[in-house]
């Protein structure tokens, strides 16, 4: 089940009404090791073997990148780069002489773009569900901090633990207020969690 809540984004000027959009309420991040468990499920593979192609995946399609190709797998998407300049000194012509030569470039991000059949077969197989109702605005919280403080007990009840971005991601928090909330809980008796381990390695669990 993807739950999903409808977020109210303000215009430019903050005056009047603002544009809604729907946004998933994401669960948690899946690792590599999740994924890898989870392929194992589905293949004759070892887990050494799998681990050991999806890290071979990411370094050949950063290579070819860097080569200057854009990299189609198929069933899932094509990446490439997307590049920006390096510097503050904007985007426009001293004069129609000018030729730039005084800009640095960089790679700002790298773009995906999905396969058609694979939004298709989501959309097919996807099972929405609305978390909230009503319109939550855009930058408020989609839960209270004891729903967050509820949520995260029921993740680690079901994982064993969560870590600071699973937590984050849980609860469509920033990291910083994530950490906040989390040390929060640890310091409070009662809490049901509790830290263990340091940075950044630290985990919590139910206590």
């Amino acid at each position: 089940m993807t739950q999903f809540v409808l977020k109210e984004m303000n215009d430019l000027d903050g005056k009047g009404k603002g544009r809604v959009y729907p946004q998933v309420v994401i669960n948690r991040l899946m690792t590599t090791e999740d994924l890898v468990k989870r392929m194992q499920d589905n293949t004759r593979l070892g887990s050494a073997a799998i681990h050991a192609t999806l890290l071979s995946l990411g370094e050949n399609i950063a290579s070819l990148l860097d080569m200057g190709f854009s990299v189609k797998i198929d069933n899932l998407g094509t990446f490439s780069l997307s590049l920006g300049f390096a510097d503050k000194k904007g985007n426009k012509m001293e004069d129609e002489d000018d030729k730039m030569n005084y800009r640095r470039v960089a790679v700002k991000n790298i773009t995906f773009k999905p396969e058609s059949d694979l939004i298709f077969n989501i959309n097919k197989n996807i099972n929405l569900e609305r978390h909230v109702q009503g319109v939550v605005k855009s930058g408020s919280d989609s839960f209270t901090p004891e729903e967050r403080r509820l949520r995260a007990l029921d993740f680690m009840g079901r994982h064993g633990q969560i870590t600071l971005q699973e937590y984050a991601n849980l609860n469509n928090v920033s990291r910083s207020k994530a950490s906040r909330e989390l040390n929060k809980w640890d310091e409070m008796e009662g809490s049901g969690i509790r830290s263990y381990g340091n940075a950044p390695h630290k985990v919590w669990k139910k206590e």
